[in-house]
């Protein structure tokens, strides 16, 4: 199975970083960029929490997926029922 604890600095970090920079975060228009930073200071390094990361890795997800298919930024008005 893949490791649960990635170095801070390493390939992985730097990625989501680039990935997750508050001008991507912000162009979902559903996360806050301040948790986005949170997690990246608990995802990585010997302490890192799993739980953490996994949530960079579904938030990094989105981007891509936003970017590639032109996924216009989510209003408050598309969630009213």
């Amino acid at each position: 199975s893949a490791p649960v604890k990635w170095p801070r600095g390493g390939p992985i970090h730097r990625k989501l970083e680039e990935l997750l920079c508050e001008e991507n975060v912000e162009q979902l228009g559903f996360l806050e960029y301040a948790n986005v930073a949170r997690w990246m200071g608990e995802g990585f390094g010997d302490d890192a929490s799993p739980r953490a990361f996994r949530k960079l890795i579904c938030a990094a997800s989105w981007v891509v997926l936003s970017q590639r298919f032109g996924i216009k930024k989510a209003v408050r008005e598309d969630f009213a029922a």
